[in-house]
């Protein structure tokens, strides 16, 4: 019992203390951050209901008083914050649906650029209701990575695919170059148009080697079909 009475003593200090700060907000202008008081407010005021019975009443009034003046400005402030938080809601959850479509895709560049839009437009919307904010971005996290995670994959499948076909036009350039001062006309001749035929089945290489190999592969062929031309002045 005596530490229930002690509990009601503190208490009566913590509601008139309370009471002060609700009266303070008539004079604040900035709804959000009157809302934000009031329910830090009302929060404390339930966990210190229990005041001494002779005077418990006269704070409830007080505090009512006030609360019910500053409550009409939270609760339109409040039910423009719910709607804009639906309305966030609405928007996420289309990016999300977007990036479950486009988690799967092939299309690497243009699928890479466009949830790279998502991501900064995801940015930009305010937060959701509280009870599915961090559901989508789980959800929308998860989509992009998947995507990005299968392209970092494919990168380095196709750079290592670009590097064995490096190697393969190389020993073609090789084997055009080393006939560049052939005499045996028909035989090297036969042998420039097989590795011109070769050349065409092997696939890309890394775009900033493309134009050097193939440079060095067609100046290695021509040369030689310009001597096999004038084989006979030769």
């Amino acid at each position: 019992r005596d530490i229930d009475e002690w509990r009601r003593w503190a208490n009566l200090g913590v509601q008139e203390a309370l009471c002060r700060r609700l009266e303070a907000l008539r004079q604040v202008e900035a709804v959000p951050e009157v809302a934000r008081q009031f329910r830090d407010i009302m929060t404390e005021w339930k966990r210190a209901s229990e005041v001494p019975k002779d005077q418990s009443e006269a704070l409830w009034h007080r505090f009512k008083a006030a609360h019910d003046e500053i409550q009409p400005r939270c609760d339109a402030y409040f039910a423009r914050q719910a709607e804009e938080r639906n309305n966030n809601l609405k928007r996420k959850v289309a990016l999300c649906e977007e990036a479950d479509a486009l988690a799967s895709s092939t299309d690497w560049l243009r699928t890479a650029e466009r949830l790279t839009r998502l991501q900064a437009e995801w940015k930009t919307i305010g937060p959701a209701p509280r009870r599915h904010e961090q559901a989508l971005w789980t959800r929308f996290r998860a989509a992009c990575q998947q995507f990005f995670t299968r392209r970092k994959a494919d990168l380095a499948r196709r750079k290592e695919e670009w590097a064995r076909n490096l190697e393969h036009k190389e020993l073609l350039c090789a084997g055009a170059e080393g006939l560049a001062e052939s005499t045996d006309w028909e035989a090297a001749a036969a042998e420039v148009r097989r590795l011109q035929a070769e050349w065409k089945t092997v696939g890309p290489v890394r775009r900033n080697r493309a134009d050097v190999v193939w440079q060095r592969f067609w100046t290695a062929c021509s040369g030689f079909l310009e001597r096999y031309d004038q084989r006979d002045q030769v």
